[in-house]
């Protein structure tokens, strides 16, 4: 299913439930996905990758204010934006822990240089012998 398309789905559901946090944010996400979709040369089609930056740029926006708010000492407005960013994180992919990435970094490595280290050896055998 497109993004757009789920986006819109759940408004629906996020009616039905009476879940007014979820609902502005969806609906706000709906209006910035159509201004791109209509857009001067966007041919009125928008592409799931279009629509993932789009979400992650609002959720982004989203953190700056929370943070803005709380150093303004207004925590209950910190609250709701908070609440409007893990509304906005759930259509994004999940990123990899520091731990995971970390270590799937450590394995690429050491296999490719076990992978590459044979190689080098016969190089310098073969120039210098």
């Amino acid at each position: 299913m497109i993004l757009f398309d789920k986006i819109s789905e759940d408004i629906k559901s996020a009616m039905k439930a009476r879940d007014k946090v979820r609902l502005e944010t969806l609906r706000n996400i709906k209006k910035v996905f159509l201004e791109a979709k209509t857009a001067p040369g966007a041919n009125d089609t928008l592409a799931d990758a279009d629509a993932l930056k789009i979400i992650s740029k609002l959720a982004k926006q989203g953190k700056e204010t929370a943070t803005t708010y709380t150093q303004a000492g207004r925590q209950d407005l910190a609250d709701a934006e908070l609440a409007q960013v893990e509304a906005l994180e759930s259509y994004l992919p999940k990123q990899l822990s520091q731990e995971v990435s970390q270590t799937t970094w450590h394995y690429l490595s050491v296999h490719r240089l076990s992978v590459q280290m044979p190689l080098m050896t016969n190089n310098v055998w073969n120039n210098y012998s």
